[in-house]
């Protein structure tokens, strides 16, 4: 039987442990991470419950494809300030935008061209805020609280299309 040197049996060590290392980052960065926003999927109907509950809209375009969308359903979506706000300040609705060969008629409306898009809309649809790209946690937070300020009315103010 032939002895391992010393130096192959130290490399080896090398080797085994950074693929130790490899393989821990890869299951936490594609670990799934669950937020706790109930998403609708029906724009039609999220613009109805809007309405119905005087509530902006809050409407993320993603599709399974797009790696900054994986990295805000991993990263900013599970942030509890932002689900809060969201939950209870926004009617969120998400529009899949994984088959690129089928026409979307929000996306459309919306001139959606870049994902992950965020569009923060009146509770008409009318688009307030839109945001192409990733957006970390406290940046969206922040622009949330500011587009609820903006369309909030004044004091001596009729509502508006809020």
């Amino acid at each position: 039987m032939k002895k391992q040197s010393k130096s192959s049996a130290g490399d080896r060590a090398v080797f085994l442990a950074l693929v130790a290392v490899a393989t821990l980052v890869l299951v936490f960065y594609y670990w799934p991470v669950k937020s706790d926003i109930v998403w609708m999927t029906d724009f039609e109907q999220a613009q109805a419950r809007a309405a119905d509950e005087n509530k902006p809209l809050l409407i993320y375009f993603t599709a399974s494809w797009c790696g900054p969308c994986k990295q805000m359903s991993r990263r900013t979506w599970p942030n509890d300030q932002i689900e809060q706000r969201v939950m209870t300040s926004y009617v969120p609705v998400k529009i899949d935008m994984s088959d690129v060969n089928v026409p979307n008629p929000v996306a459309e409306r919306y001139r959606v061209i870049g994902l992950p898009t965020v569009i923060l809309a009146h509770r008409n649809g009318e688009p307030g805020e839109a945001f192409e790209s990733y957006i970390a946690a406290g940046h969206l937070l922040r622009y949330l609280n500011e587009f609820l300020e903006s369309i909030a009315p004044q004091p001596g103010e009729a509502e508006g299309n809020a």
